[in-house]
């Protein structure tokens, strides 16, 4: 694994123009906390802001030095690339990023897209509109033939994906593992849901053959896209459920950020600073222990920190080796869920302007020739970011692939050049595709493999994006965020609902509901700290 494939922003990285005033290193640590979160993922950060916004002391323990993890960024060659994550939902009103931008009394800058993507293959290219009206007379048009078919399908994705958007405002809780899971549960449900009861065992692919809606390659291998994307599985592996919302989402808003996903980092950062919490940057965690009523939290410098609840912004599969001998059976269970996950692989480029559209913000999917698999670099999506402030500075291209993390630590050195090389190839062929003229303003390019994840990320494997929505792993199958320990909960991308900056909102949003549990059953530890930010909180269960 090459070092140099991606590297840490400098230690005086600038975000907005101002250095960060509060690094989060060197000064003495206060080291007894009503809450510890472990990595500043979009989950992490969530729970963490919450919980300073309601009094809790609260400290937020970072390997990196910048937050946001998978969807963070870093910069490279003068140029500010998205470390993963790049399409936003859950700004519009009563999306989950809105809500929780509400409770905590802050602005954003996310704008409405009218197209959330372009979609490019060899033989066609239309635009995914966010408008339902403008996008059913672009589907007509890009795959005609069987229309009554596939206009079944789209009111049975709008009818069942509308249902579970409804109720993903209202805050759920899958699994349900304590009565006051329950309870949540319960007070999200509406009679709507009961439509979802007969696709709970069923497959995208399944609704496909009873719409008619399957029998146009073209359009399937569109949906397997959309869905390899959305949820890691194509339509014949992905949950209906699941798929139902995936499909829909785009049409209930799409958004972009001046500074992309990790502007949403820096935001809950913010809040979390403004209301007496603290980061700990280039700080990594080696032990979780539970000692007494308290976890003691270890970290690679020496350092020792207790709190009364822990929230593991990690993947679960990470989890035994800082838990030791006191990992509970539940998470002892999660390396299976290894094989469930995939790895990435991706391009970030720093392209002149003048061959890219004009337009500040853009996503494009391109799709490989009809038959041709989806994975390892024949199918990619295509980010470009907005323009920096520098007169003819490049503008920064993300290009991301799925592909089997496991291969790749397999392989030689030698070996292991060669398929970046190799996928590389194919990334810019298909940039090139979508932008003619591509590869003659390329100024320069850097691969990140699954390694490389690994490195930055601390991720097991370099796995990314998320467990592979499937019925076995969704909704009632996901992992939930109660550990199995007393006063450990989890969120992030293994845990329900999933991947998605929306998705890692929710599991924070119930990690730190049930931590704040704990921490109200101890009576003072929330009030004897921060009582007038506390007061700020008013209503409602988040």
């Amino acid at each position: 694994m090459n070092a140099t494939d991606l590297v840490h922003a400098p230690r005086d990285a600038m975000i907005d123009g101002s250095p960060c005033d509060d690094d989060g290193r060197g000064a003495a640590p206060v080291t007894d906390y009503d809450l510890i979160v472990v990595g500043s993922g979009i989950g992490g950060l969530t729970a963490a802001a919450l919980a300073g916004n309601a009094g809790a002391r609260t400290l937020v323990i970072e390997a990196h030095n910048r937050p946001g993890g998978c969807a963070g960024d870093f910069a490279l060659g003068g140029v500010l690339f998205p470390a993963g994550a790049t399409l936003i939902s859950g700004f519009e009103p009563g999306g989950l990023h809105d809500l929780v931008y509400r409770r905590l009394g802050i602005s954003h800058r996310a704008v409405a897209l009218d197209a959330a993507m372009e979609v490019v293959s060899p033989d066609r290219r239309f635009t995914l509109w966010t408008d339902r009206d403008r996008w059913a007379r672009e589907w007509r048009a890009a795959f005609p033939g069987d229309e009554a078919a596939k206009e079944r399908f789209a009111h049975w994705s709008e009818t069942l994906g509308g249902a579970i958007h409804r109720m993903a405002s209202r805050l759920p809780v899958l699994p349900p593992r304590a009565p006051r899971d329950v309870l949540r549960l319960a007070r999200a449900f509406r009679p709507e849901m009961l439509r979802t009861v007969p696709y709970l065992s069923r497959t995208v692919g399944r609704v496909l053959e009873q719409t008619g809606a399957g029998s146009d390659p073209h359009f399937r291998q569109f949906l397997d896209a959309q869905l390899l994307d959305a949820t890691g599985c194509d339509t014949a592996d992905a949950s209906a459920v699941n798929g139902a919302i995936a499909l829909d989402l785009y049409h209930r808003g799409c958004f972009s950020l001046p500074g992309g996903t990790a502007e949403i980092a820096r935001d809950l950062l913010r809040a979390l600073r403004r209301d007496g919490g603290e980061i700990r940057y280039e700080t990594t965690v080696t032990a979780l222990r539970r000692s007494g009523q308290h976890w003691k939290v270890r970290t690679h410098d020496g350092g020792s920190y207790s709190a009364a609840t822990v929230i593991a912004n990690i993947p679960v599969w990470d989890l035994p080796a800082l838990l030791g001998e006191q990992t509970p059976r539940r998470l002892r269970l999660t390396e299976r869920l290894q094989r469930q996950s995939w790895g990435a692989f991706l391009l970030h480029a720093a392209v002149d302007a003048a061959v890219l559209p004009a337009r500040e913000h853009m996503h494009v999917q391109v799709l490989p020739p009809l038959g041709e698999p989806l994975t390892e670099a024949r199918m990619c999506f295509i980010t470009v970011l907005p323009r920096g402030r520098r007169t003819g500075a490049p503008r920064a291209v993300s290009v991301s692939t799925h592909t089997d993390a496991s291969a790749w630590w397999l392989l030689s050195r030698d070996a292991l050049d060669e398929r970046k090389r190799l996928y590389t190839e194919r990334l810019l062929d298909a940039c090139e595709l979508a932008f003619p003229g591509f590869r003659g303003g390329l100024r320069f390019a850097r691969a990140a493999t699954p390694p490389t994840y690994a490195r930055y990320t601390l991720r097991g494997f370099g796995l990314v994006g998320g467990l592979k929505n499937n019925i076995r792993n969704s909704l009632f199958g996901a992992v939930s965020h109660r550990s199995g320990a007393k006063g450990l909960y989890l969120c992030g991308d293994t845990v329900f609902p999933g991947q998605g900056t929306i998705g890692v909102t929710l599991s924070g949003i119930n990690a730190w509901r049930s931590a704040r549990d704990d921490l109200g059953m101890m009576g003072t530890a929330m009030r004897s700290h921060g009582a007038m930010v506390a007061a700020r909180v008013r209503g409602g269960d988040a």
